[in-house]
């Protein structure tokens, strides 16, 4: 039991450090891994992201021996990593000695389909990392997250994190497992996806019905987030974060996803999980005349 993903990768990291110092993540993809990783000495390498997630060919090339993927949800783009590609990734794993670390941080939050099996799942005697969370489904507050090492390197973690206390209240551990055996939290989920559904489905008719033709939205039907892709926006992203919180509409800037950042023009990522689906609409009318009102002219004297 880990406290947050953070915590648990910290600890991946100490197990890598001499062995494994080259990562390759997912760009774009989560800030978060990139900052622990590098803060523990470890080379992260940004590896392109597909529409059927890490790109195998770039991950082959890159000289790396680690690979922090997100399969179930990539993050930010959504995209779900077919089953082909998951073998093909377990096979890059057995076959050249090198580890997966598995960030499994929201599959519970799945609105269509069938789920996926987790790298984990199709390969339990694999060197994969799994890394789950309650965050979603319980509460960030918790702090409450969990990782599944393989067996191979049991001696090592217990040789180096043996004398380590918990990190996690064990409390609320204790509260959670009980909540677990008494039948509540498979009943939580449905009820919790049932919710997350609504406001998922509410920000789809939202933006079809303020911004029409005007932008795409990626990675639909799981999770807590969109993406939104603009178009027809001269805009920098800049200026259009700051212009949306001026009309109240807070938006994380999508470059924070880019190893390196830089800007993905016209990309905006819009998180959905602490809103009333009656607050939806509201937010993406406003959003919409922000990001589509055509610009103001300067006025010209004379004439």
């Amino acid at each position: 039991m880990c406290a947050g993903l953070q915590h648990a990768l910290s600890l991946v990291a100490g197990l890598f450090r001499h062995s494994r110092p080259r990562v390759a993540v997912e760009n774009p993809g989560y800030f978060l891994p990139r900052s622990v990783l590098r803060n523990h000495g470890l080379e992260v390498v940004p590896v392109p992201v597909r529409s059927g997630g890490m790109d195998l060919d770039a991950l082959r090339q890159s000289g790396c021996s680690v690979a922090y993927v997100t399969p179930s949800h990539q993050f930010p783009l959504g995209h779900v990593m077919p089953v082909e590609n998951r073998l093909k990734l377990i096979e890059w794993a057995r076959a050249e000695g090198h580890a997966v670390i598995e960030d499994d941080y929201d599959s519970e939050l799945r609105y269509k389909g069938e789920p996926i099996p987790s790298l984990q799942g199709l390969s339990p005697d694999g060197n994969i990392f799994y890394l789950g969370t309650f965050s979603k489904i319980l509460s960030p507050a918790l702090r409450l997250s969990y990782m599944v090492l393989p067996q191979a390197v049991l001696p090592a973690y217990r040789r180096l994190f043996g004398d380590y206390q918990s990190s996690s209240s064990l409390l609320e551990q204790s509260t959670l497992a009980r909540f677990m055996e008494h039948g509540h939290w498979e009943r939580h989920i449905r009820r919790v996806r049932t919710g997350c559904k609504r406001k998922h489905d509410a920000l789809l008719r939202a933006i079809d019905r303020h911004f029409g033709d005007g932008a795409d939205i990626i990675g639909q039907g799981a999770g807590l987030h969109v993406v939104l892709r603009l178009s027809g926006v001269s805009m920098s992203e800049e200026e259009l974060v700051k212009k949306a919180g001026a009309a109240g509409v807070r938006l994380f800037p999508f470059s924070e996803t880019l190893d390196g950042g830089g800007e993905d023009s016209g990309m905006l990522l819009l998180g959905f999980g602490a809103m009333q689906p009656e607050e939806i609409d509201r937010a993406v009318e406003l959003l919409s005349r922000v990001c589509l009102s055509p610009p103001v002219e300067p006025f010209a004297a004379g004439g």
